[in-house]
């Protein structure tokens, strides 16, 4: 599958670009790929992100892929996709641990930024 990340201040440019996107916030997004709000005030709080956050955030992904697997293999088959969240380009973000947890899963070919 084709992975793309971007942040969603530019949905418009991936719409025109014809890439199916799914918004991964916690605050408006699809629950099943976003942080918990527990998570992104630890993050905010000082929680760092490889001794911390990642191993967090990539547990929660585990859990909820072994207790929706279809939801997850749906998103497998759609053969391209890209993955938005708040975050500006070049910062930490859980978008691009997405795509590492989807490449534990099935074959991704991950195409970059859409900026």
């Amino acid at each position: 599958m084709k992975v793309y990340t971007f942040q969603l201040a530019k949905w418009r440019k991936v719409k025109a670009l014809g890439i199916p996107y799914l918004n991964t916030t916690v605050k408006s997004g699809e629950w099943r790929l976003a942080p918990t709000w527990e998570l992104l005030t630890g993050y905010r709080a000082g929680l760092t992100d490889d001794e911390g956050y990642t191993a967090v955030f990539n547990a929660l992904m585990e859990e909820r892929y072994i207790k929706e697997p279809k939801y997850f293999e749906a998103i497998f088959n759609k053969g391209t996709i890209a993955f938005a969240c708040y975050c500006p380009k070049g910062k930490f973000c859980h978008r691009h641990l997405l795509v590492k947890f989807f490449s534990t899963k099935t074959n991704v070919e991950m195409c970059g930024e859409i900026d």
